[in-house]
């Protein structure tokens, strides 16, 4: 199954000898396989969905948090994401989504459910949409962040001069950033 690892997700991967097996021209033809197969693509779907609704941003913030903690976050996130990409990217997962395809483009057959691996296809698409969609919105959020960075440790030190000095420039940057930023504003 998925384990939680930091916070990420580790996709379960197929059995070394089904895997195997995946090679086979007619392991689309096999229903022990396509059924293990979309097993393991519907629990992929599952978690990734699961993992990218999550939402619930307390777990990452203190009552003191400040802006150093939304950069932390995204970076965070990057990294999680990116990890889950990682994965999918492997020639394991790779070749559970070659078999399922395989069968969706097959005619209809009474050994296999091809709607219902039609369905998990199409859930599949949507995932991965959004699993970019996210990816792409960490990366654009600690971009554009990152730009305030300079500006964060005289907010913390606490020096009313520096601070007054640096606020025009501040102010400066994230006028920017709500101007451009693709991404910002959504969460």
């Amino acid at each position: 199954s998925i384990k939680s690892l930091n916070s990420g997700l580790t996709l379960m991967k197929p059995d070394s000898n089904v895997d195997s097996l995946a090679d086979n021209p007619n392991a689309s033809s096999d229903p022990a396989i396509v059924a293990y197969f979309a097993n393991l693509l519907s629990d992929w779907c599952l978690k990734i969905e699961t993992y990218l609704d999550d939402s619930d941003r307390s777990k990452y913030e203190a009552h003191d948090s400040g802006p150093d903690t939304e950069i932390e976050y995204w970076r965070r996130r990057i990294q999680r994401l990116t990890s889950i990409t990682d994965q999918l990217k492997t020639r394991q997962c790779k070749s559970v989504i070659a078999v399922l395809t395989t069968v969706a483009r097959q005619p209809p057959s009474v050994i296999v459910d091809r709607a219902y691996v039609l369905g998990l296809l199409h859930q599949w698409r949507q995932v991965d949409v959004n699993l970019t969609e996210a990816s792409n919105e960490a990366k654009d959020n600690v971009k554009y962040l990152s730009t305030l960075e300079r500006f964060m440790e005289p907010l913390y030190s606490g020096d009313p001069d520096v601070i007054i000095d640096m606020l025009p420039a501040f102010i400066n940057s994230l006028k920017m950033i709500h101007t451009i930023a693709r991404f910002f504003n959504t969460t």
